[in-house]
């Protein structure tokens, strides 16, 4: 039991310890506002759903770089995006575009949200049909059995 609880607390000393300084949470602080705002707009290459300005790897002080260089050359801010689109696809994007493919994913949570808000109303008013139903007395008419519905479909019938 105690070699349990001491590989839980060194397992618990392992994970609270930073894993690299590869990817350490500070941004850089050479970073101008500049290249921090365009930066926040692209995806780190390496590194899976983290944004540009927050990654320390290599690869990404390389592309601020690139930034800081091509705002430096008197590119605005939408060419400078726009070059990174071009050259690595729109998954380099934090947000997809909002057109062609990928209008799509702007576009389904809409259609999502209005489907469930329809299903609501539409199982409410069968709800509300269900026990107005339930609430109506019963006729004589509708508790009769097949038999004595035949006879008296026969006695209007004058048969």
């Amino acid at each position: 039991m105690k070699s349990i609880v001491a590989c839980l607390l060194a397992l618990a000393a392992l994970s609270a310890a930073p894993s690299s300084s590869l990817y350490a949470q500070s941004p850089s602080p050479e970073l101008d506002d500049d290249v921090r705002a365009i930066a926040k707009k692209l995806n780190c290459p390496t590194c899976s759903g983290r944004n540009l300005a927050d990654c320390p790897t290599e690869t990404c002080l390389q592309w601020k770089g690139e930034i800081r260089a091509q705002l430096d050359s008197g590119k605005s801010t939408g060419e400078v995006v726009l070059y990174f689109q071009d050259r690595f696809g729109s998954t380099v994007l934090q947000e997809p575009p909002k057109a062609g493919g990928t209008l799509v994913l702007w576009i389904a949570p809409l259609g999502a949200a209005l489907m469930l808000i329809g299903g609501g109303i539409i199982a409410a008013q069968r709800l509300s049909a269900r026990r107005t139903r339930a609430a109506e007395p019963r006729t004589a008419a509708a508790s009769t059995d097949s038999y004595t519905a035949q006879i008296e479909n026969e006695v209007q019938a004058g048969l």
